[in-house]
């Protein structure tokens, strides 16, 4: 079991330590090689708008190659390799379309690593966890290496981390009992068939016909896109309120690392409580936390409340994902996974990322929370109407 915990971890600490080094400071480095505030932007929104189209593909081809978990080997070697190219690119078009290319092999690797530690029917809280933890090295292994090194060393750090990721994959995968689902015999491949030919296998037409799935998959849009926009926007809102960027760095770092223990008690708090109404608790304490940041209270209260985001983002993150699981059949959940991942993450931080830039122009950092806060409240009402609070509904087959 210790082996089984160590592979799982280092899934989630490499991956999104991948990540942790990257954003961060892939716009301070771009700002250094001379590229606008205008052209900053469109080349960081682009790799969340390629998830959109990226995730469901990879994700089709993912099912329909039988869940090979090697789909996952390819992508992150692939990004490794790809990403070198940007040290040397100087010319805004060529380094954008580079960018689009390599988040197209990127963008998938996470709703895959989560099917795979559904499919192996790991604890996805726990093993969830450590993908906080991982953004959160990533971060302290960029900052000093950029001081001392330069910004372009963001992107070898950057490939080494998906490096070691498909290394840990690929030590998993000679422990074969770690994925049941790769040592499958011949004849259960053809039995699966069989049954998916059965219930009509219409992939992602299918899903969409699905209204639980539907209804969870948008109240999380509404959720997540305020969540994910908040990493950019809380620097304007709390250096408005009197706080320093130092300061906004402590809060920030403070607020992802403590999403790790509630990630790692989320599946112990549903029991008691229940996935469907944590996962209302947690939306409802979201509402509640945007308004009141709307309302310019001070840098040591906004410091003080980290706790906040990380109890609705470790509920959140983990119980969402889990609960999805129980309202699609279970061939489909390789499927269902990258496509919740493109609209619920992707498309809607997208669409905050762009609302919070216009709103900022008017009404600041306050009038980018009050948004945020509307915006959560919409999905709320969109769980409470479809029924999503309630323990006894019916899985639509």
């Amino acid at each position: 079991m210790r082996l089984k915990i160590n592979h799982f971890s280092g899934l989630y600490i490499f991956a999104f330590a991948s990540i942790g080094v990257l954003f961060p400071l892939i716009g301070q480095y771009l700002s250094a090689i001379g590229f606008t505030g205008l052209q900053i932007g469109i080349i960081t929104s682009t790799s969340t708008a390629v998830g959109i189209f990226a995730n469901p593909f990879w994700g089709g081809v993912y099912h329909q190659r039988n869940r090979n978990k090697r789909i996952i080997l390819l992508l992150c070697f692939t990004t490794a390799v790809l990403v070198f190219s940007l040290m040397t690119i100087r010319s805004f078009f060529v380094f954008l379309l580079f960018y689009i290319i390599i988040f197209f092999f990127e963008n998938p690797i996470f709703p895959l690593i989560d099917s795979t530690t559904l499919e192996a029917n790991y604890p996805f809280g726990t093993a969830r966890k450590w993908g906080a933890v991982g953004f959160a090295l990533g971060i302290g292994i960029a900052g000093p290496a950029a001081d001392h090194l330069g910004l372009v060393t963001i992107f070898p750090l950057f490939a080494a981390m998906l490096i070691a990721t498909g290394l840990v994959l690929e030590v998993a995968l000679r422990k074969r009992s770690l994925f049941p689902s790769q040592e499958e015999p011949p004849d259960k491949v053809k039995d699966d068939e069989l049954f998916l030919d059965r219930h009509q296998k219409g992939g992602y037409r299918e899903l969409l016909k699905n209204r639980k799935y539907m209804a969870l998959l948008f109240s999380v849009f509404f959720y997540m896109g305020p969540s994910m926009a908040h990493n950019i926007y809380f620097s304007f809102l709390y250096v408005e309120v009197g706080g320093t960027v130092s300061g906004m760095g402590l809060a920030l770092l403070l607020m992802v690392i403590c999403e790790a223990p509630v990630m790692a008690w989320a599946d112990r708090i549903s029991a008691k409580v229940t996935t469907e109404r944590i996962l209302l608790i947690a939306f409802a304490v979201s509402v509640l936390r945007f308004l009141w940041y709307s309302t310019s209270p001070s840098p040591g209260l906004l410091a003080a409340t980290f706790f906040l985001q990380g109890f609705t983002n470790g509920i959140v993150l983990v119980q969402a994902v889990k609960y999805l699981t129980r309202l699609v059949r279970p061939d489909q959940v390789s499927l269902a996974i990258p496509l919740y991942t493109a609209i619920a993450s992707n498309a809607s931080t997208i669409t905050c990322q762009l609302m919070g830039g216009i709103i900022m122009e008017s009404f600041g950092g306050p009038g980018v929370y009050f948004f945020f806060g509307l915006f959560n409240l919409a999905g709320i009402v969109i769980y409470l109407a479809s029924g999503l609070h309630r323990r006894n509904f019916h899985l639509n087959l």
